[in-house]
């Protein structure tokens, strides 16, 4: 249990017959021709792991797939701190929220294997552009800080472990094959949409016009359009 120390154990089996245990060796001493086995038994102290995928530079829209182990226990808080957010850290899960730390009721279960795994939806994540350290713990902490609060007990009474996301503005680009077209010609739109959307509008205004289309975006973030200009 919790409160087991971390250190090798060496657990002895013997056969049911007389034993006596002497206190100066501090061994059991077992009759000559009973049969006994010994196995060391290593108890380790737990630790949490993160990681996430790619890496570190990420588009505000992108999802992040945050993942490790757990040997300490059975939950993971997540908790992010960076650029105006409370200094102990807000809540990974509740985001666009502000949920202190120490208010987390939402943690991620870990698997019978001892691993995690998160995925971060940052499109509506409502962040500022900047660099940010998630906080993985094993226990309810309050965020950073070196004190307890309520049910929460400080950073250092929890194993964590951390990893730093830099999120980027995502942008577009737009470039036609040209820009002058003759009636009944064709005219293509290119470009590249970083943050990892999967569509993007286009509209075209014009004199007595007005179009609203949908462009599919590859996996690798480009797109192309092609526009059939009618010979009306």
């Amino acid at each position: 249990n919790a409160s087991t120390e971390d250190k090798t154990y060496t657990v002895k089996v013997i056969e049911v017959v007389e034993s006596s245990y002497n206190e100066t060796t501090k061994t059991i001493e077992t009759p000559n021709g009973a049969d006994y086995d010994t196995v060391k038994v290593k108890v380790e102290k737990g630790a949490v792991t993160i990681s996430a995928t790619g890496d570190g530079q990420y588009y505000i829209g992108q999802e992040i797939t945050l993942s490790g182990t757990n040997t300490d226990s059975d939950n993971v808080y997540l908790f992010i701190t960076g650029p105006n957010l409370d200094n102990n850290g807000i809540v990974l899960k509740d985001l666009p929220g502000q949920t202190p730390a120490y208010q987390a009721t939402n943690p991620v279960s870990v698997k019978t294997d001892d691993t995690w795994e998160y995925k971060w939806d940052t499109s509506g994540c409502a962040l500022d552009t900047g660099a940010y350290t998630i906080y993985a713990t094993s226990v309810l902490t309050n965020g950073k800080s070196s004190s307890a609060s309520g049910g929460a007990v400080k950073l250092s009474d929890s194993e964590y472990a951390t990893v730093s996301v830099n999120l980027k503005q995502p942008f577009l680009s737009a470039v036609p094959s040209g820009t002058i077209v003759a009636k009944g010609d064709k005219i293509y739109i290119r470009g590249t949409a970083e943050g990892d959307p999967s569509t993007l509008m286009l509209y075209i205004f014009g004199p007595n016009k007005f179009v609203r289309e949908s462009i599919t975006v590859e996996d690798d973030g480009s797109y192309e359009k092609k526009l059939d200009i009618g010979s009306d």
